[in-house]
């Protein structure tokens, strides 16, 4: 009998031959034979299994994206834009748009009231993962059946606090847009607070005070919300900390400040603000790989044309 390893040197198996009876002993040269023959055995199990679970993530991978909004919401008066990159296959950041209110019916139908949504759960890969989709399935569920945008968000805390999973909790974010009334309104569970970009250049950060912990952390918080009006060219970004902690060379983090500065020198549309803060964050990491997911998402209202003389 001899084993066979892997790379790392474990024990993935073991071969092993029988005699027959009246057929005679093995001998001692013999058994050097087959350990030799094991080694490339044991490197064909172990590249036979690397790539079953290589096939699994990525068939988790689509199965994940599936659950990632196929479009982003239609209305007269806003723009959307977003990006989305697991640092694996498969990720534990979420996004979603959810519609609750929708004025007429088919491809013309516009959104009047919706809601953003934007999560980190704790850890990566395949747990962060399934507890990602779990979430995102209750967001939906809740925000659309029950209007208070606070209770939406304690009653999510409520259902992971009671799932008793352990060393786990979420950071979520809930913005709730009012495309009739141009107001939106913030809910915050232990998220980086979102960014908004005012008309004068001013960059406010959205709800601050008024955040709670994050989901599963404690059963009965009451969270607070926050509100604000949004003007015609005025842009919020919403972002995970694999946004901010991305590092560079020197181990140095991209930073929330950051954000901040490169939002206020961003060009005019909500595209060019996104695809400046990734653009920024790319040139500030340098090529090294990335250590954590990334979901960021700006919108926005579209700036008044100006009137023809």
């Amino acid at each position: 009998s001899v084993p066979m390893l892997d790379r790392e040197g474990q024990s993935i198996g073991i071969i092993q031959l029988v005699s027959r009876p009246g057929r005679g002993r093995f001998r001692s040269d013999g058994l050097d034979l087959l350990a030799a023959v094991a080694v490339p055995i044991a490197v064909t199990v172990e590249n036979h299994r690397l790539l079953l679970a290589k096939a699994e993530w990525a068939a988790a991978g689509e199965i994940q994206r599936a659950l990632l909004p196929r479009k982003r919401p239609s209305s007269p008066e806003y723009v959307f834009w977003e990006h989305y990159e697991p640092a694996q296959e498969v990720g534990g950041d979420y996004y979603d748009y959810i519609p609750i209110q929708v004025s007429g019916s088919g491809p013309g139908a516009t959104w009047k009231r919706w809601a953003v949504a934007e999560g980190d759960v704790v850890g990566k890969g395949m747990p962060a993962a399934l507890l990602m989709s779990s979430l995102s399935s209750e967001v939906r569920h809740f925000v659309r059946t029950e209007p208070d945008p606070a209770r939406v968000v304690e009653r999510l805390n409520r259902h992971f606090f009671e799932a008793d999973i352990v060393d786990s909790f979420i950071t979520f974010l809930l913005v709730i847009v009012d495309a009739s009334e141009h107001r939106i309104t913030v809910v915050n569970a232990g998220h980086l607070p979102p960014l908004l970009r005012r008309n004068s250049g001013r960059i406010e950060v959205l709800g601050e005070a008024e955040g709670g912990p994050p989901l599963g952390v404690t059963p009965d918080h009451n969270y607070q919300a926050f509100t604000t009006d949004l003007e015609p060219g005025e842009i919020v970004v919403m972002f995970t900390d694999g946004v901010t902690e991305a590092t560079d060379s020197r181990n140095r983090q991209f930073g929330s400040a950051a954000i901040r500065k490169t939002l206020a020198t961003a060009p005019a549309t909500v595209p060019e603000v996104g695809e400046a803060i990734l653009k920024a964050v790319r040139n500030h990491a340098s090529g090294r790989p990335r250590s954590d997911d990334i979901a960021l998402v700006c919108f926005g209202r579209i700036d008044a044309p100006s009137p023809t003389l």
